[in-house]
Order: C-alpha cells, then sequence, then structure tokens
C-alpha cells in the first residue's frame, strides 16, 4: 500500500488541539495495517476551499461540525453528502457518491409526513453507514467558562455556551459590573457585512440572529419559536405558506414587511451558487398578500422550509439589499440595517464589533450592549479572559479549562454540554485505496476509539 496523507485543520483553537491530540493514535492505527502517514496541518480557509474547487490533496481530512441552529434539520448534513454536491461543487466534504443514498436524501426533502421523512433520513443514513462513506472518531462536547462577578449567566440551556450558535446566551445574559457583555468571535465574522458569502454557518449565525433576525427561531432548548412571523399557516397538500408578520422595525425605524420577506427568499434562492450555505426551495412563486402577509408557493413538498430555511436567513433590509442584485459575491453594505434584536454601533474590519439594543425587535428585549472581539488564535483568548478583557469564551479545551479553574479559582465558572455533532474523518472516495470500502472499513476499525477518548476528553 502506498503512503496516505491526512489534512487536518491547523490553529483554530480548540478543535485544532483535539483533532492533534487523536493524531498519533491515528498513526498507530494505520502503520498496524502496514501503511505510513504523512500528516498535513492545513488552515481552515485553504483545506475548505480545496474542497469547494476540488483541488483535494490528501486521502483523509479531518473534520468536526458545529451545530448552529440551522443544523436541527437533517436536511443541511445529509445533503452534504448527495452525489450532485461531489466533484468541483465541493461542498460534498467526502467526494461520496452514492445513487441508493442520494435518491433517499432528495426524497426527505419531499416527504409527505414527518414520519415519512424520518425514515427516508433513517434509510439515507443505513446505506452511507454500510457503506463506511464516513469515519465516526468522538463525539464532540462544548465547554465554555464566564466569569460570575461580571455577568448573570442565562440562555444556555440544553444548546450551552456557545454564543456564536446560541444567540440566546446574549438575549438573557445580563452584565452586572458594566452595560457590555464582552466576548470573542472568530475574525472571520468581522470580515464582511456581506455575510451570506461565508462558507461557516458560525459565522452566518450570529448576523442572522444578532443583527438581523429570522421568521422562526431555535431557543436555547432547542424549540421551535416565531420569532418576526405571528404565525405560519401550512396548507393540507403541503404546497402553499402562508407567513403572517408580528408588527417590527429594521434598524433605521422602516417597518419590516412582506416586500422585505419576499425580497430576502429570492435573493438567497437566487445566489444559492454565490452564496455556499443557501438552497433553491422549489419555489412556484413568493406573493405579497398585504403588507403583513406573504404567502410561499411551491411546485413540490420542501420540508426543510421552515426549520432550515426560515430558521436560517435573518430578514434583509429590501432598500439595502436590492444594490445587491447582480453583484451578490462583491457587495458591501454601509450603514447596516438590520432587523435584529442588536444594531451595529461600530465595527472595525478583522478586529471588534459593538452593539447595542434595538427597540424595534418584537419578541426580544435586550438591555445592554454587546462587544464582540476577533481574536487570531485560542491563547490569546484564554489569555484575554484571564486579564479580565473578556466576560466569557467559549469551546475551549479540556487542559484550558483545567488551566483556568487552577489559576482563577472561584471568579470563573463552566457549562459543558454535548453537542448533536462530532469528529470525523472524510475518505476522499475517488482516490486509492480510500475508494475501497474495505480499505475504509479496515481503517475505522483500525483505531482504538477508547484510547482515542481518553487522550482527547
Amino acid at each position: 500500500m502506498p503512503e496516505i496523507a491526512i489534512e487536518y485543520w491547523a490553529n483554530i483553537g480548540t478543535s485544532s488541539t483535539l483533532m492533534e491530540n487523536s493524531l498519533n493514535q491515528f498513526q498507530n492505527g494505520v502503520e498496524d495495517l502496514g501503511i505510513s502517514l504523512n500528516i498535513l496541518p492545513t488552515d481552515f480557509a485553504t483545506q475548505n476551499s480545496n474542497a469547494f474547487s476540488d483541488a483535494r490533496r490528501s486521502h483523509l481530512q479531518y473534520w468536526t461540525h458545529s451545530s448552529p441552529p440551522s443544523r436541527l434539520d437533517p436536511d443541511e448534513l445529509v445533503s452534504q453528502f448527495t452525489a450532485d454536491r461531489a466533484g468541483a461543487d465541493g461542498a460534498n466534504p467526502a467526494n461520496y457518491a452514492n445513487c441508493e443514498y442520494t435518491d433517499a436524501a432528495f426524497a426527505q426533502r419531499r416527504a409527505t409526513s414527518e414520519e415519512e421523512r424520518r425514515e427516508l433520513v433513517y434509510s439515507a443514513l443505513e446505506t452511507a453507514a454500510d457503506d463506511a462513506y464516513i469515519i465516526p472518531i468522538h463525539p464532540r462536547v462544548t465547554t465554555g467558562a464566564y466569569r460570575p462577578a461580571n455577568m448573570e449567566i442565562g440562555g444556555t440551556g440544553d444548546a450551552g455556551l456557545k454564543p456564536f450558535v446560541n444567540p440566546y446566551v446574549f438575549f438573557r445574559s445580563t452584565p452586572t459590573n458594566s452595560d457590555t457583555l464582552r466576548t470573542h468571535v472568530d475574525p472571520q465574522l468581522l470580515e464582511t457585512t456581506n455575510f451570506p458569502t461565508s462558507t461557516s454557518p458560525t459565522v452566518t449565525a450570529p448576523w442572522s440572529h444578532l443583527v438581523h433576525s429570522t421568521l422562526v427561531e431555535f431557543d436555547e432548548n432547542y424549540d421551535l419559536q416565531n420569532m418576526l412571523a405571528e404565525s405560519i399557516e401550512t396548507s393540507d397538500d403541503g404546497l402553499v405558506l402562508t407567513v403572517s408578520l408580528r408588527d417590527a422595525t429594521f434598524h433605521n425605524g422602516d417597518p419590516i414587511t412582506a416586500e422585505d420577506v419576499k425580497f430576502t427568499f429570492e435573493f438567497i434562492s437566487d445566489n444559492a451558487g454565490i452564496f455556499p450555505t443557501a438552497t433553491s426551495p422549489p419555489y412556484e412563486s413568493i406573493e405579497v398578500v398585504d403588507e403583513s402577509t406573504v404567502e410561499f408557493t411551491l411546485s413540490e413538498v420542501f420540508r426543510p422550509l421552515i426549520r432550515n430555511t426560515f430558521g436560517r436567513w435573518g430578514i434583509l433590509h429590501r432598500d439595502t439589499w436590492s444594490a445587491a442584485v447582480g453583484n451578490a459575491g462583491e457587495f458591501d453594505f454601509d450603514p447596516i440595517i438590520g432587523s435584529g434584536p442588536f444594531r451595529v454601533d461600530d465595527i472595525q474590519r478583522g478586529s471588534f464589533m459593538r452593539l447595542t439594543p434595538h427597540d424595534g425587535h418584537p419578541v426580544h428585549d435586550v438591555g445592554h450592549n454587546v462587544l464582540l472581539q476577533a481574536f487570531a488564535d485560542n491563547e490569546s483568548i484564554v489569555q484575554a479572559f484571564q486579564n479580565d478583557d473578556l466576560d466569557m469564551v467559549s469551546q475551549i479545551g479540556p487542559s484550558t479549562q483545567e488551566q483556568l479553574s487552577d489559576t482563577m479559582g472561584d471568579s470563573v465558572a463552566f457549562v459543558e454540554q454535548a453537542e448533536p455533532t462530532g469528529f470525523y474523518l472524510y475518505p476522499q472516495h475517488p482516490q486509492s485505496p480510500v475508494k475501497f470500502r474495505e480499505f475504509r472499513q479496515a481503517l475505522g476499525m483500525s483505531f482504538n476509539r477508547q484510547q482515542i477518548h481518553d487522550i482527547v476528553w
């Protein structure tokens, strides 16, 4: 057998540390099969760019998936591995193509009931698991830390202290020493205001749930709540959805109307090839009934529409974003006029964003500011927290938790929460030898997962 190469995400904080802690175990397992393993540390952006352009340079890629609210609907992660997304389309991280899997993954979107949909999802995953399409490694656990003297924590619930993907931490926590909650963000969040162009849901989620607001939203206990939508009525055949809006305003005082909703979802759908996490639901039409009512008519049932599409995209200010029509990938808007519970008071690209409360939101009534500061590495984040420059940090590893506990004592508290997703090896399926099912199975059985768990956690 030839040498095989594995890429992992380097320099992205806790996830990189957890990956690096398990790589020796991978090497031992692969060498027991008589094969040498070439480990290639790769930055996150490069690996994703290579996958999206089909310039894959390894046999295996080590990935993990965060758990933003959009992934509580099965469609996003199931549809990532369909055959139409393999190759140069690039959104298929394993480059996996199986027609039986793809047929079931497509059919779950059009299921006549949630029960039928569940069975189709299970059928797709059963086919893929039997094909050893990916290699599960270990669970994902989020640990967050906060300073009890600086804030009264709230909104963690079942989702935990991961404010990038659980916005209820911002809504239901309260600063006690000042008027501002301070935390860190990935620098990607501040690279552009054209947030739909991001490849990461953890980047688009704060823009869609803090600065903008969605029609529906998962709360901290993963329960779906109406947000800008007062109600959503679905016809018996599932083809017509009527959305009635609450009274709400954009940050400049303009009312949020059915025209803005129609524009948002047509704009996102029309640019699904430009916006990496967007889909094109089978809209037959999106019609404005009156100022606060919009009717979505589908050519076929599309089960992910409410929980995924409506729950993912914040409503855009039509008069601002209409300038992006025909130029969606390059557009950058200023001023930032959102629809969410926080308005952007100040932003410095790649550095920080300061948010202040917006009193025109119909659901979230917040009374404090938020400061999101960008840090390039995990060490800087931890140092800033220890220096009392941050009130809370998320996604810290076990060793960092132990370090903070030892050095800060009672001045730090922790929130631990298991996530629905995990860490995985993605075989790049067209390449030999990983294209052979028997090899993937042997590889998956070569790892001592108990040892990996003990070392990682």
